[in-house]
């Protein structure tokens, strides 16, 4: 059946390619609901939040540029392809 409306669960949106925009977002939602919870003064909370929000962007950056490397040029040193 046809419809015209959009449908967030069923119908999601075409951001394959722009999965790189969308780290600094869930990062910074994820912290503020961590920090929210954790946090034992609320006056603390957006620096507290602002810090785990880089830590968490970094982390994740390092960790792909550590897999990228990892692939590119270790992977083909420890197990080089057959010829």
């Amino acid at each position: 059946m046809f419809t015209l409306a959009y449908r967030p669960f069923l119908d999601p949106l075409p951001l394959q390619d722009l999965w790189f925009v969308l780290l600094i977002p869930v990062s910074l939602l994820v912290s503020l609901a961590y920090k929210a919870v954790r946090v034992q003064d609320m006056k603390q909370l957006h620096r507290q939040v602002i810090a785990m929000t880089i830590q968490v962007t970094l982390g994740m950056v390092l960790l792909g540029a550590l897999v990228f490397v990892t692939i590119t040029y270790l992977l083909p040193i420890i197990a080089p392809k057959p010829s």
